[in-house]
């Protein structure tokens, strides 16, 4: 099987993020509250990755140092995780870059759940035997919506709503619709 570009590129700026906020052995933290509030851990795709970010966010919030040392010993009885995380070294990222490593992750993490929204929707209409369940859909795109008003900056919220309002508003409109 293999792998898609997609997912490579997703893992590579994921490891590029953790190696970055990890590797300049100085100044961990604070690099990683220049991401804190635009990356969680839901935009890790990868298990390996999340498990390392969201461990980064306790010893934050638990007002530790975020090193290296701290997540070896917080994964020690993980000997394969150790393993990876001391790899994530190689990647030799520049910290004055994490900002950008992150608005890519971003926007991956962006792709990945409109990727898996389409998903469901055409899991959806696979279902539906040419029964369409409206509330089902609308729930599908009200969820969409919310996952993007996250993303967006304020002022695009109220445009967002009323796309969204007019999507399904010619969504339900077209369901009704009888030759």
């Amino acid at each position: 099987m293999t792998t898609s570009p997609f997912n490579e590129n997703y893992k590579y700026f994921e490891k590029l993020l953790l190696a970055s906020i990890l590797f300049p052995y100085s100044d961990n933290t604070k690099n990683y509250e220049k991401v804190k509030n635009l990356i969680k851990k839901e935009d890790f795709g990868f298990m390996q990755h999340r498990k390392i970010y969201e461990e980064m966010e306790k010893l934050y919030s638990e007002n530790k140092e975020i090193s290296l040392a701290e997540l070896i010993e917080r994964f020690k009885n993980d000997k394969e995780l150790v393993s990876y995380i001391v790899d994530l070294s190689s990647m030799l990222p520049t910290s004055d870059k994490i900002l950008i490593y992150a608005k890519i992750l971003k926007k991956y993490s962006v792709l990945k759940k409109l990727k898996d929204f389409c998903y469901d929707v055409y899991s959806e209409i696979e279902k539906c035997n040419f029964e369409v369940n409206v509330e089902n859909f609308i729930k599908l795109f009200e969820n969409l919506k919310n996952n993007m008003e996250i993303l967006i900056e304020a002022e695009e919220k109220e445009r967002l709503e009323k796309v969204y309002d007019r999507f399904v508003k010619n969504f339900v409109e077209s369901l009704e619709y009888k030759p």
